[in-house]
Parts: C-alpha cells; structure tokens; sequence
C-alpha cells in the first residue's frame, strides 16, 4: 500500500514518540520513531525522509538539532517541525535562526497534525520534483543551477493584515515592525480579498478580537483557498478568546496557523516569518522549474514539454515513486474540438486554442506537477504525491473551468470558442512504465 510520505518523529520520551507514529500511522503515513539525536541524524541523512518531527531533548536541545540538520547539506531541504518544547519555551529568536519550518508549542494533536503536516510534505515535493526535473533537463542538454535564483534578495516582507477592530492592531503591528516587515492595513474584510486578488502580499493575517467579525474571517480564508491565484497563500489567524472555542472551524476554512488566546508579540513574529520564508521558499523553487522549459524540452506551444520530455520525465518519476512506495497519479486531458476547429478556422486558430487551454490547466495545478504535450488533442499531467481520488477532484475542477470559459482566437474570428474536454485519471501500478501509464490514462477518458 502506497504511503502519504515517510516521516521521522523523535522525541526523547520514546513514548511520546511512538505515540505520534501510531496517529500517523493510522493516517496514512510511514513513520519511524527516534528517540536519541544521534541516531536521528544518522537517519536522516540516511533514509531521506519527507518530514522530521522533532520534540523535546535534553543535551543537545530540540533548536540545536534542528540546526545540526540545516546545516547538511543532505539534510538541509527535510521540512522540521518542532513539538513539545515543554516548560523550556523556545525563544522565538531562536527558532528563527533554526530555519525550522513549522513550529507546535504543545503535543500535536491528530486534527492539528491533519492540517499542519501536509503543508510541510507539499514543500518537501516540491523540492524533490526540483531535484528531479533538474536531473531529466541535464539528459535534454539543459543545465540549471537553482543557486542563481533569489527572486527576494534584498526586498522586504510584505502582510497584508486584515483588522475589522482597531484594537487587535497594537501588538501584531509592533511584532512585525521590529522585524521591518511591511505591513497594510485593511479593515473591510471583503476589501481585503479584492486587495488579496489584485496586489502581491506574501502572507494574510486576520486579527479577529470579538465574535462579530469570526463568520466574516471564516469567509475571507474559504475564498482565498476557491481562488485559484490565492489558494497557496499562507493565512495566519490571531484570535481573542473566547473567539473560537476551537480552531477547527478555522483550519477547515483553510487558515494555515490559528494562534487564538491572545497570543504574545513573539509568538505572533515568530510564526509570521516563518510563514513567509516557507512561502518565499516555494516561490523560489518555481524559477528553476521554470528555467528547464527551453526550445530543447518544449513543444511547438512553449509553454508544455514536449512528449518526449514527459515520457523519459514520467519513467524518472516512477522510478522514484517505487522506491519511496508513495502516491503518483496521471492526469490526460483531451480537446475534442481542436479538430473542428483546425477544419474551420485553420492550424494557427487550433494552436492558439491548444495554447490557451494549456495555459489555463497549468495556472490551476501545482509547480511540482508536471504538463506536457502527448498528443495533438491532448494534455497530459503527472501529480507526485497525489491519491487518484485528490486527482480525479483537481482534473474536474480544472475541467469544469475550461467548459465554462470562452476563447478568443485570431482577430479575424469574431466570435469566442468553447472546448469540449475530456479527462481521465489513473494511478500507478507495479507493472506500469511512462507508456503503459499514459495508454491506461487514454482509455479512462470520459
């Protein structure tokens, strides 16, 4: 059976440690427990996991190993949360400068590990496809070197930060100012998503200080995640008691950290830049994808990869998805009328048609997942890490988008097309290969 992703949890208390792989366990994923430092080093340089879960340690502490682990280079791309820090409260200073990439100050529970976990196996995909991708343009003649890339060098961090209520401003403003992040203000939460919509913010705070304004709250992070220029971006939720009586309400609306009890101006910093520094992160991860798109790996559109590209791409995939024994899913969608319309307007008119629809399919999808051109009709889409079922969900979203969007062609055709797409998907299985995988994708089209 295929796991979510491969998760080390250490924790001096064995206990607790084991406790937590049995939660994860249960939900899906392989855990190991660990509980000694030198043995979690070790493994993790060894196994290559996904995400490491590290608790509370006596000599060295939780910090210092999380540290020891960023500064290998082996070890240095693994997401780490840090858990149970007990009655040694981690200075946010110094969580911080660990690099950490999430942070739980008590005994995560099963509902908040549910949440806050696979954000961090998403960021691990990311940076493995990366890995990937790079090593299939090297056999194409394309070198790509990601330390070039640093979109954020030397640029401030930039919140927007929704208020309804003056009075939840005051520590939140203060935290982020020592920090010389950029903060706006906004007070009309439905301003805020046009805000949200129309400029560049790296993260969205909502403090949220009486119960008249939480639906409002509640509201502003569901539409953020059905937006499919906002559903990435981090949401971080400052809520006064007794505003939620739980934060469940607040996750399932799809905010990424709820902070709710009035939490202190360092609580508040900490989390925010770790936020944006995940979210610079994967930003930064995009140009090297990005780069290894060239006039040697594209077809004809520029803006797919070639079906050559994708079939040596999706083999390296398989590969790595056997030894990891995780999820991998192919998407292929076909445009039925490009044939019409190729017959009635002409090559060029089928081209740019072909080009939008790509372009709208590539918008709606991951940077790790991968598009390419397998077919005059037809678009294919390999999803790392990605259940047939999550797959079957993104394909109809992406499709029922394209049935209801109409298509401009060349200024000599007036009138706007629609497309008629058909989409099928398929998870692997032991016997495929790229080209069995693709044909069983074909047959599945409906």
């Amino acid at each position: 059976m295929a796991h979510k992703a491969h998760i080390l949890v250490a924790d001096e208390d064995a206990d607790i440690a084991t406790d937590l792989v049995e939660m994860l366990s249960h939900a899906g994923y392989q855990a190991l427990p660990i509980s000694d430092p030198k043995t979690l080093i070790a493994l993790a340089a060894s196994r290559h996991p996904d995400v490491i879960l590290i608790g509370r340690f006596s000599s060295p502490g939780q910090v210092e190993i999380a540290e020891k682990l960023k500064q290998e280079n082996g070890t240095q791309p693994v997401p780490i949360l840090l858990f149970n820090s007990g009655k040694d409260k981690i200075a946010p200073k110094m969580l911080l400068s660990s690099k950490v990439e999430d942070f739980i100050e008590g005994i995560p529970s099963p509902e908040l590990l549910s949440v806050r976990l696979p954000l961090l196996v998403r960021l691990s995909s990311l940076q493995r496809e990366v890995r990937r991708r790079l090593k299939t343009a090297r056999r194409f003649g394309v070198e790509v070197e990601t330390s070039v890339f640093d979109r954020f060098l030397g640029k401030r961090q930039k919140v927007l930060l929704v208020s309804p209520e003056e009075e939840g401003d005051g520590n939140i403003v203060d935290a982020l100012s020592q920090a010389n992040i950029e903060i706006d203000v906004e007070r009309d939460i439905y301003r805020a998503s046009e805000r949200l919509a129309e400029e560049r913010f790296e993260a969205c705070l909502i403090s949220i200080m009486s119960d008249s304004y939480r639906d409002e709250a509640l509201y502003l992070c569901t539409h953020m995640r059905n937006n499919p220029r906002l559903f990435n971006l981090p949401v971080l939720i400052i809520g006064a008691t007794p505003v939620f009586q739980t934060s469940t309400d607040a996750y399932e609306a799809g905010a990424t950290i709820v902070l709710d009890g009035t939490p202190t101006k360092e609580q508040i910093l900490a989390h925010t830049q770790i936020l944006v520094s995940r979210q610079r992160t994967k930003w930064s991860l995009r140009d090297p994808l990005a780069a290894t798109l060239t006039d040697k790996t594209c077809d004809s559109l520029e803006v797919l990869y070639s079906k050559e590209f994708f079939e040596t791409h999706l083999e390296n995939i398989i590969v790595d998805n056997r030894k990891r024994n995780t999820e991998l899913t192919i998407g292929l969608f076909a445009v039925r009328n490009v044939a019409d319309i190729k017959q009635r307007y002409g090559q060029e008119a089928a081209e740019i048609l072909m080009h939008q629809v790509a372009t709208w399919i590539i918008g709606l999808l991951r940077a790790e997942d991968v598009v390419g051109r397998v077919g005059d009709l037809e678009i294919a889409v390999a999803l790392p890490d990605t259940t047939e079922e999550d797959a079957k969900r993104v394909g109809h979203r992406i499709a029922a988008v394209l049935h209801h969007s109409d298509f401009r062609l060349t200024d000599e055709i007036s009138d706007a097309v629609q497309v008629w797409v058909e989409m099928g998907t398929v998870s692997i299985v032991p016997s495929d290969n790229a080209r069995t995988a693709l044909d069983r994708a074909r047959s599945a089209l409906m």
